[in-house]
């Protein structure tokens, strides 16, 4: 699977299925070994591609993992624009993000997530991917 994974031409069919075989494996090597997210990626690079991580979540939820996502994000929305707001306010920062949001009365969602991926460093203090050691 490794080496299929690595091609630039990948087999999605031959990953899906060789991922659906191997689900009892990596389940009790996740579960029962702890080892570091590392390498579990590292021994099971298929859980890189999207389409692995939402058949991964399905197969462990039975739930779409993008439509799940999505319900439970229109849900907490207003909740997190609100909080966003009120640290915009305070810092300063991404508040015409914000103030653009709440103008528009048809936010698609892609906006909210551009806003949330924009907001959510500042919230939780992590530092812009260009000042973070070597990158």
């Amino acid at each position: 699977m490794v080496d299929e994974v690595k091609k630039s031409e990948k087999n999605h069919t031959l990953i899906t299925k060789l991922m659906h075989t191997t689900f009892a494996l990596r389940r009790k090597e996740i579960i029962s070994d702890d080892l570091p997210v590392a390498e579990i990626l590292d021994r099971w690079p298929a859980l890189k591609m999207e389409s692995q991580i939402c058949a991964e979540f399905h197969r462990i939820t039975n739930l779409n993992l993008k439509n799940h996502f999505f319900a439970v994000l229109d849900q907490h929305a207003p909740r997190l624009q609100s909080l966003f707001r009120k640290k915009a306010a305070r810092t300063g920062k991404v508040s015409d993000v914000l103030s653009q949001l709440s103008r528009n009365k048809l936010i698609s969602m892609f906006d909210v997530l551009l806003c949330f991926s924009a907001f959510l460093p500042i919230c939780m203090k992590i530092p812009p991917p260009s000042s973070k050691p070597g990158i």
